[in-house]
């Protein structure tokens, strides 16, 4: 989607971004799933909220996800960003460009470690690469896109560890891989 500033959003399945523009602000509201924005620049910065906190960007390109759970992920792809875990909060936490940040509904703050905190590059496309992610994890991603969901009907199937680079949005393709 082109939103008016020039800026360009760009939403995964199941995803809801309100936008509200007005005279000396600029700013979007990821109210659940999956966001790219590529972030127009502009004389004042686009204020992202998401979940408990917000980022901030200028010419740039950040993706964001928030889950069932309130935890919120972003990650620099382009330029510059900052991010705040709670919004009412002056201390803001500069996102480094290839980073990821993910924090907490209750506001906290962390790196992501675990490689499923990550947000695959290639979302749009369809697909995602991964080191090692759980499989009940990649299985919760490719159901984003599935018409009939893919079940694991065993914990410790689930619990198994998965790499690869999967097209995530071809759920039948996905499932025989």
């Amino acid at each position: 989607f082109r939103l008016a500033d020039g800026s360009s959003a760009t939403l995964d399945t199941d995803s809801r971004l309100d936008v509200a523009f007005e005279e000396g602000a600029r700013s979007v509201r990821l109210m659940k799933g999956r966001v790219r924005l590529s972030v127009a620049k502009q004389a004042v910065p686009l204020h992202i909220a998401a979940g408990q906190g917000a980022t901030t960007a200028n010419d740039a390109e950040v993706d964001l996800s928030v889950d069932e759970a309130g935890t919120v992920t972003a990650a620099l792809r382009r330029g510059e960003a900052e991010l705040r875990p709670d919004a009412d909060s002056a201390r803001a936490t500069a996102i480094t460009l290839g980073q990821t940040l993910t924090y907490r509904r209750d506001g906290a703050l962390q790196l992501a470690g675990a490689p499923a905190a990550d947000i695959p590059a290639t979302w749009p496309e369809g697909w995602a690469e991964y080191r090692s992610i759980r499989l009940d994890q990649l299985v919760a991603e490719a159901n984003r896109y599935a018409v009939r969901p893919i079940i694991i009907d065993h914990s410790s199937i689930a619990a198994l560890n998965v790499s690869g680079r999967f097209h995530i949005s071809q759920t039948d393709q996905f499932a025989d891989r």
